[in-house]
């Protein structure tokens, strides 16, 4: 299969999510009716029974059991209003989502693809009596990954756009296997 065919087909998929009215991928201002993995979540972090990963500024990620997330506190409502979205939309497309322990997988028909939801950050170098360290600083930007292994691909925050805004892009996670390659086609739902 060629790479100009495997771009249009993506391309039309694409197109084809993002004009199916039975899926929002507006995300609200508030929470109204958040689907029961956001509401597992939510009283995860308000449970404060989360995983400290990182003490500066407050990166928390999520224990296994719950949707795989590593963000601030400070931007919680952000976070959980893009998941929310996001976890309706994989729903509304008839895909289901799956917590096996620590990890997070869209499931379509047969095949299952690990994502996470992440706060990106950067590394500091600070000097210290003992010498030098590092330190993950928060940078406000937030990702979803599609991972096997590695990082396959990422869509996230940038200059020009926010993830809430690329939610039609991320959602039609589909494996097409040809010979004994896999290909991974991801509707950038963000």
């Amino acid at each position: 299969m060629s790479k100009f065919k495997l771009n249009y087909e993506r391309e039309a998929l694409i197109k084809e999510i993002s004009s199916d009215i039975s899926v929002n991928f507006i995300v609200p201002g508030k929470i109204t009716n958040p689907d029961p993995i956001v509401i597992e979540l939510i009283n995860h972090f308000k449970s404060k029974d989360y995983n400290i990963s990182y003490t500066r500024d407050g990166f928390i990620s999520t224990k296994p059991g719950y949707f795989n997330t590593s963000i601030t506190l400070k931007n919680l409502n952000r976070a959980l209003l893009i998941i929310d979205t996001f976890v309706n939309a994989i729903k509304s497309r008839n895909h289901q989502l799956l917590i096996e322990g620590a990890k997070t997988y869209v499931k379509i028909k047969d095949e299952k693809v690990e994502i996470r939801f992440w706060e990106k950050s950067r590394i500091e170098k600070k000097n210290s009596e003992f010498g030098d360290t590092k330190e993950l600083i928060p940078t406000d930007l937030f990702f979803i990954q599609l991972i096997d292994i590695w990082v396959i691909k990422e869509w996230g925050d940038s200059p020009y756009t926010l993830l809430e805004d690329k939610l039609a892009k991320v959602i039609g996670i589909n494996r097409v296997c040809h010979k004994q390659e896999v290909r991974i086609f991801i509707l950038h739902i963000f």
